[in-house]
């Protein structure tokens, strides 16, 4: 039985489906797949939600990025009780986690991870829009005070 089949045999979600196929396909839209739309060099498409900027590839998101850790500490816990996989890494842990025994709850995982990921970038872009707010409104008085100030010299 072929690794589709598998992963429709294990009834799954349309969701769960869909980010498996995605993400087992490339076209997960990360940093490295979203940069690729519009010609960003590979080594800027970065993680959004690392302090350290690392490209942001399927291995990254999925086994390594920090803002990550606790969903995938708590669902690798889950995955390690069908099977041990705590002593592998990156592809090698990436191939495991996709055998059939194992794939129902990687794709909760993965549901769960990018739920996280996207909201740890939404609230980003909102502290971003929230500090040129505060940013605009400092520039706005201050301007306001030296146009007082000049009118008080007139």
């Amino acid at each position: 039985m072929n690794s589709v089949q598998s992963i429709v045999k294990k009834n799954l979600l349309r969701s769960q489906r869909s980010l498996i196929s995605k993400l087992k396909c490339g076209v997960l839209p990360i940093a490295l797949e979203t940069g690729r739309w519009t010609d960003i060099p590979i080594e800027k498409r970065t993680c959004s939600i690392c302090p350290d900027r690392p490209v942001e590839t399927e291995e990254h998101f999925l086994t390594v990025c920090p803002a990550l850790d606790e969903v995938r500490t708590r669902n690798l816990t889950r995955l390690n009780n069908i099977r041990d996989i705590s002593t592998l890494k990156g592809i090698t842990k990436m191939k495991e986690m996709f055998m059939p025994d194992m794939i129902k709850t990687t794709a909760r995982m993965i549901e769960e991870m990018y739920e996280a990921r996207n909201s740890l970038m939404y609230q980003a872009i909102s502290d971003i829009w929230e500090m040129d707010m505060v940013e605009e409104e400092t520039v706005e008085v201050s301007d306001q005070s030296s146009q007082s100030g000049s009118e008080d010299e007139l």
